[in-house]
């Protein structure tokens, strides 16, 4: 029996950084959904099941990452989905912010690959097995 994807929403301030995340978690156990505005990924979120996981830029086309990451914080249905937060610099006011706000990680770009596929396979309580089988599965919330 074949098991349902993770879902992870990605929302970059380049399209390509959402390419490039597509490409990162282009296994079978994940299902990416890219986002070029905060609105388009609220919407998806209104009406799909809750993604897994969301990683977000701060700088993002028509809002800001943490004005998204306040809405899906304030969700009822959404307000424990893991946020990894991607972004380039990060002010102490942010900084700040994003603590208040309880996001889960955060990683400076330019990143390594690697590094981020293990933090958000830590964020989703999965596990690295082997180079050929990707991850094991553990209990999940969602």
């Amino acid at each position: 029996m074949q098991q349902t994807p993770f879902r992870i929403a990605t929302i970059q301030d380049d399209s390509e950084d959402n390419r490039l995340l597509a490409r990162i978690f282009a296994r079978d156990e994940f299902d990416v959904s890219s986002f070029e505005t905060p609105r388009e990924l609220i919407q998806y979120m209104r009406i799909q099941p809750v993604p897994h996981c969301v990683i977000t830029d701060l700088t993002i086309k028509k809002s800001s990452g943490v004005e998204l990451i306040e809405k899906i914080r304030h969700n009822t249905r959404w307000k424990d989905v893991p946020i990894l937060v991607l972004a380039k610099s990060v002010s102490k006011q942010e900084l700040i912010e994003l603590n208040r706000l309880k996001i889960n990680s955060y990683i400076v770009k330019p990143y390594q690959p690697p590094r981020l596929f293990s933090d958000v396979l830590k964020l989703l309580g999965l596990e690295v097995v082997t180079e050929k089988k990707a991850v094991k599965r553990k209990v999940l919330k969602h």
